[in-house]
């Protein structure tokens, strides 16, 4: 009785905060290659897309992308329902108020709460998580087994539940010829989702990552070469250091904070101390499976300190949360005994219900338009008959292959990504074992062939992405030649009203007042300025505002508009003060200013932040030259010397540099 319970009451709490549609991130991927049996990104996500198709064609109502997020509500509601029953099991007990208490806790939890309304693969990871928990208690190997193997076919970071297995499967009969034999049958069995990618690539899906038609291919997409196959994202990784590490538990028991408050991370503490003492061996395993899950997986991943990453982070706690609330439910008992069952029943109901009305506004994404209405605003850009590229950006992939794969959308538009990976590559065969440098060049290569034949947009903040090839703004693209000024058709619905809490979200909502800003007779500064403040941390946006501002200071420099371009620079400072660039821009107008004094102390400053930067410590030499300082040159230009041994400007003045000073000496 209680389980159905638990199953419909967070069922309804995640139907009523669902999106209606597509969200940021992964969604629309996996809702187009849900409707189209597609392969997705590595490594491919078998029994995802089958399930998500299952759901697209046996429910009646609602959009395609509504039907695929159906699925992780259920899956969601079924791991709580679940979990509360393998907790019964482990202790052998029948019914348990605080255990309903704590699975309704981790329900509620924020991002648990989110992987449930929205297209993703970890509520559906949850549950079978959760069901080889189930097992776990149950003593069921096979089940556990099969699960397992099965459950990879969703995701992958169920391997660190690997040791809980095989001590479960030595523990409950040992591990025998036939039992080994007998397990990585069952494990085959359910892997053997993973033959849905050669089978289904065969017939060209429009989505066909890494075309895993040969075994080369198929490994490539299950070992997930193109991100590193251990890393989670390409990219610079930190250095491991002791205090880097420290910094990583540091995340980690933050996050769980967040989702549990203080309060739950010590009542987890006491937990894991009452029942490990109590059964070392089987609470001992259940312990070390959340070491790997929590802290073990952050340190293997290593990823840096910035909102981006946090925000990349979040999902995977899904499981160390879940693994945590264990210990929390057994403290809940035991609290519960002490003060009385129907006390604490009350109490509990009364705390879970202050954690919905609280989290709600937050967490409810049943108007959830931005990401739907970002692909619709990219189609209304673009002309009849284009061709739209796309460099780097999820939300610019998967909104598009959503709505032209799955709702037929457009499909007049042939869209392409720059890195040959989501759609159809037009960039040969040989493109992916390309150097960095090569594939650019032939990007450039290929794209400019189709300027001039058919309408050309991208997806870019690089205007000069294609050299010699002029092109003008149009919306929040970019358009080959003389575009229109789409902007005004846009839906801006779910843009400026609601306050987006979660960082992909935030990264993709001041795209539209980035581009606002290159409209004809907006003040362009204004809106940067507003842009940086109110989504400071957003990596994108520091790094175009820097390059927008800099742009920006040089045409006024150019212009002879001293006064302007000074002004500009000394914002980039006031935004980035390390930027060694702008400090000798600085200076350079200081110089022009004749305010030497001024342009030598922010040379000064420059080598100050970086000793490497060799023209600051020439334009010093050549304020001594002016002055007749000849020890004050010298000494500049040895400097620079050492720090730029070839340097041409150091080998040819100093020599009449030296002659001079010991001339001035005699």
């Amino acid at each position: 009785m209680m389980n159905a319970l638990l199953f419909i009451s967070s069922f309804v709490l995640y139907l009523v905060s669902m999106a209606p549609s597509i969200t940021v991130g992964d969604s629309g991927e996996f809702c187009a290659a849900g409707v189209i049996l597609g392969l997705p990104h590595s490594p491919g996500y078998p029994l995802y897309c089958l399930l998500a198709k299952a759901f697209t064609v046996l429910l009646p109502w609602g959009n395609l992308a509504y039907r695929v997020n159906l699925l992780s509500a259920v899956a969601a509601a079924g791991s709580i329902s679940l979990l509360y029953t393998a907790l019964r099991i482990l202790e052998g007990v029948e019914e348990s108020p605080a255990y309903a208490i704590a699975v309704l806790l981790l329900a509620v939890s924020p991002v648990f709460w989110h992987s449930a309304i929205q297209a993703e693969v970890f509520a559906l990871n949850t549950l079978f998580a959760v069901g080889i928990l189930y097992a776990f208690a149950a003593k069921s190997d096979y089940a556990a087994v099969f699960l397992f193997g099965l459950g990879l076919g969703n995701h992958q970071t169920l391997i660190f539940l690997g040791p809980l297995l095989l001590w479960m499967y030595i523990k409950n009969g040992g591990l025998t010829l036939r039992r080994a034999a007998t397990g990585l049958a069952f494990f085959a069995v359910g892997f053997s989702v993973y033959a849905y990618l050669p089978l289904r690539s065969f017939k060209n899906p429009a989505l066909d990552w890494g075309n895993p038609e040969t075994l080369h291919n198929l490994w490539r997409v299950i070992s997930r070469a193109d991100y590193g196959t251990t890393a989670l994202t390409t990219g610079e990784k930190i250095g491991r250091t002791l205090a880097t590490q420290a910094q990583q538990i540091h995340r980690l028991l933050s996050a769980l904070s967040v989702q549990f408050t203080l309060a739950g991370i010590l009542a987890g503490i006491a937990g894991w101390y009452l029942v490990v003492r109590k059964r070392a061996g089987t609470y001992g395993i259940l312990f070390l499976t959340w070491c790997l899950i929590g802290p073990g997986f952050l340190l293997l991943a290593n990823m840096p300190f910035d909102a981006q990453t946090t925000g990349i982070l979040e999902r995977f706690y899904i499981l160390v949360i879940v693994f945590w609330i264990i210990p929390v439910a057994w403290f809940l008992r035991e609290a519960s005994a002490h003060i009385g069952r129907r006390l604490f029943a009350v109490a509990g109901i009364i705390v879970v219900a202050l954690a919905v009305y609280a989290r709600s506004p937050e967490a409810s994404w049943r108007n959830y338009y931005l990401a739907y209405d970002y692909g619709r605003n990219l189609f209304r850009t673009l002309a009849p008959g284009s061709v739209f590229f796309m460099q780097g950006g999820d939300d610019t992939f998967y909104s598009t292959a959503y709505l032209q794969f799955a709702e037929k959308r457009r499909t007049d538009v042939e869209l392409h990504d720059r890195g040959g990976l989501v759609f159809a590559s037009v960039y040969g065969g040989d493109f992916r074992g390309l150097t960095r440098d090569e594939k650019e060049r032939r990007c450039k290569q290929v794209e400019r062939a189709y300027v001039g034949l058919r309408p050309v947009y991208y997806s870019t903040f690089d205007r000069t992405i294609l050299p010699g090839i002029s092109f003008t703004p149009d919306g929040v693209l970019y358009c080959a030649g003389k575009g229109n000024d789409t902007y005004a058709f846009y839906s801006l619905r779910s843009v400026y009203t609601p306050q987006y809490h979660d960082y992909r979200s935030r990264e993709l909502v001041p795209i539209y007042p980035y581009f606002a800003a290159l409209r004809p007779g907006v003040d362009r500064l204004s809106y940067w300025g507003y842009l940086y403040s109110r989504w400071s941390d957003v990596l994108w946006i520091s790094t175009n505002m820097h390059v927008e501002l800099s742009q920006e200071a040089f045409r006024q420099f150019n212009a002879q508009s001293l006064d302007a371009a000074e002004k500009i620079y000394r914002n980039i400072i006031a935004l980035f003060p390390d930027d060694t660039a702008t400090l000798i821009n600085l200076g350079v107008i200081q110089e022009r200013k004749k305010n030497r004094a001024a342009a030598k102390n922010l040379y000064s400053r420059a080598i100050e932040v970086n000793p490497q930067v060799t023209d600051a410590y020439y334009n010093i030499a050549v304020l001594a030259w002016q002055e007749g300082d000849w020890g004050e040159v010298v000494q500049q230009l040895e400097r620079l010397q050492q720090v730029s041994p070839q340097d041409a400007r150091a080998q040819q003045y100093l020599p009449p540099a030296r002659a001079k000073l010991a001339a001035q000496r005699k």
